[in-house]
């Protein structure tokens, strides 16, 4: 579940994106991709959230796929892939958002927005017995060797990569609010 919670999250972080550059959406009759708030979240999404994503997909395979495949098969181009989603997605988002607030409806992208936030981490609460473990799927399929989260390597590594995104976007948020 952790990957698909991070790609609801970054569904819903493009969306409240566009909500923070709503004012320049509102005042600029040019296409989405040609904003400078577009280009400021693209910038964001291939400097940092890719990288992040893939990082982690890559360290902790199996337990990024919820165990639902043996990490150790996953091609590391398919992870690549899987990372480069999440930043499709987040800019998907954002024009989703912008077509939203152009059509005079900005409480909807935050609605929705909400939403996916909720979904990600119901997800994550409804399959803590995959979430709240770390091992291998050999390991997890088998019923042996797992250890909590709490205490293991991948916390500490998504603390690290968790904060790093969260200050790139509030950084991002503030660009957004404040100087577009």
């Amino acid at each position: 579940m952790p990957l698909l919670a991070w790609m609801c999250w970054s569904v819903a972080l493009g969306l409240l994106a566009a909500v923070l550059g709503a004012r320049e959406l509102r005042s600029s009759p040019r296409g989405v991709t040609q904003l400078r708030s577009f280009v400021a979240l693209a910038t964001h999404e291939v400097v940092v959230a890719v990288p992040v994503t893939f990082w982690v997909l890559a360290r902790h395979t199996d337990w990024a796929l919820s165990y639902a495949a043996d990490g150790a098969k996953v091609p590391s181009a398919a992870l690549l892939v899987a990372a480069l989603s999440c930043g499709g997605l987040a800019l998907g988002g954002f024009a989703a958002g912008a077509w939203w607030i152009r059509a005079h409806q900005p409480r909807l992208p935050n609605a929705v927005a909400l939403g996916l936030l909720g979904l990600g981490l119901l997800g994550c609460v409804v399959l803590h017995h995959r979430v709240g473990l770390v091992g291998s799927t050999v390991q997890y399929r088998g019923g042996f060797g797992l250890s909590p989260l709490v205490g293991s390597r991948v916390l500490g590594t998504v603390a690290v990569a968790g904060l790093g995104y969260l200050v790139a976007y509030v950084h991002l948020a503030w660009t957004l609010r404040s100087r577009l």
